[in-house]
């Protein structure tokens, strides 16, 4: 348990639920793949306990997602 009294086994997938919840305008395919990301990114948050490095990685996720978008062939 944290310091909230609430055990990483509810918490974890809470925050990733609700981080999944905002990106919902992508559809269910970013609903998957955001809440999988905010799992690991929770899990880095308690072993890490460095709110700056999740939102570097979650900023560099979006760099390389948009870098992919824009340099990749249009299917």
């Amino acid at each position: 348990a944290d310091e909230a009294g609430v055990p990483a086994a509810a918490a974890v997938p809470a925050a990733s639920l609700l981080f999944a919840v905002g990106h919902l305008y992508q559809g269910l395919g970013g609903l998957l793949v955001t809440f999988a990301l905010g799992g690991y990114l929770s899990l880095v948050f308690r072993r890490t306990r460095n709110l700056h490095a999740v939102a570097i990685a979650h900023g560099l996720y979006n760099t390389a997602v948009l870098a992919l978008t824009l340099l990749a062939p249009a299917a």
